[in-house]
């Protein structure tokens, strides 16, 4: 499952690097980015992150590498991430984690895009509990967050 979401930042600076903003991200500005956030913790310098996030009935913790780390684009996978589905029962989950700003004309827009590698049977469950939808409303909100947070920080 492929869920892209992106969204105009109110203002850009040309001296902001996404890579920096991410891996200096306090825990409580991840929370304040979206509801489900529930911890954030960076490994080394900008080796991973451990997220944990709550979505839609399922708790989900991811152990990202990162792959890409560059001023206008991060790229982090979690190929061993565990879900658990109604926050008690355990499942196996690969996630990419893509973020880009994107010059478009004279404005920047950010964009945010999850995949999310799900064994078939979780898949055909997933879809009977609107795990889609849930997917969906959390990355929408952490997007608009995420900008929302990089656009304060660039207008200071």
């Amino acid at each position: 499952m492929r869920f892209s979401h992106e969204t105009t930042l109110d203002s850009y600076s040309e001296s902001f690097n996404l890579a920096d903003w991410l891996f200096t991200l306090s825990e409580e500005e991840y929370h304040a980015c979206q509801a489900g956030h529930r911890a954030i913790g960076v490994v080394g310098k900008r080796e991973g992150m451990v997220n944990v996030e709550s979505i839609g009935g399922s708790l989900i913790i991811q152990h990202y590498r990162t792959v890409v780390a560059e001023r206008d684009r991060v790229l982090m996978k979690s190929p061993h991430s565990r879900a658990y589905l109604l926050h008690l029962i355990p499942a196996p989950v690969g996630v990419a984690w893509e973020m880009e700003i994107i010059q478009k004309g004279q404005t920047r827009t950010f964009r945010c895009t999850i995949d999310i590698q799900l064994p078939l049977l979780l898949r055909l469950l997933s879809s009977m509990i609107a795990t889609p939808f849930f997917i969906r409303r959390h990355l929408v909100q952490e997007t608009d967050g995420f900008a929302q947070d990089m656009s304060t920080k660039m207008s200071k």
